[in-house]
């Protein structure tokens, strides 16, 4: 099950890069089939690669909804279910907010959405209370790892906030 995930992950770097150029598709199919991270977790029985492809689902239906709202309406069940599977999906709610106000929905679709948003906070919320010290020197000698990663992605995403915000969603 976690090599379907993660291959399908790899599909759909394909569609949000091409969503800008074919070569670029191209190129974040064949980057994302070789990333160590995606290879680990593929072979691994847990939850990590499916987190990753419904984090990146709801990113990609976030960025359709811009253009048609049914979308929308896709990105919020895999949230949701991202969300279920592993608690950092709550990185996205800021990309919902944008989508939703560029959108100008109605006040219902507001009200529903800020409960939901409301209940998933307060869940992270209390969830970060009972975080472990010993798994946040972990994540420290993780993150110092994957710091370059990390460090090339900032810098794309503030050379894209230039042209559209979308593409800085993508990256």
């Amino acid at each position: 099950v976690s090599v379907a995930f993660g291959l399908l992950t790899c599909v759909l770097a394909f569609l949000m890069a091409n969503e800008y150029n074919k070569t670029a598709g191209w190129i974040a199919f064949v980057f994302s089939i070789f990333l160590e991270i995606f290879v680990v977790y593929s072979r691994q029985a847990r939850m990590y690669q499916m987190e990753m492809f419904l984090f990146f689902l709801t990113v990609y239906f976030l960025h359709k909804g811009l253009n048609k709202k049914t979308y929308l309406w896709l990105a919020g069940p895999s949230f949701v279910l991202a969300y279920d599977t592993h608690p950092i999906a709550v990185i996205i709610t800021p990309l919902f907010f944008y989508v939703f106000i560029k959108k100008k929905l109605g006040k219902w679709f507001y009200l529903i959405s800020g409960v939901i948003f409301i209940y998933l906070f307060s869940r992270f919320y209390t969830m970060i209370f009972d975080f472990n010290a010993m798994y946040l020197r972990l994540y420290t000698v993780y993150l110092r790892r994957y710091l370059p990663f990390v460090a090339v992605s900032l810098i794309g995403v503030l050379l894209s906030l230039r042209k559209r915000l979308t593409q800085a969603m993508l990256l």
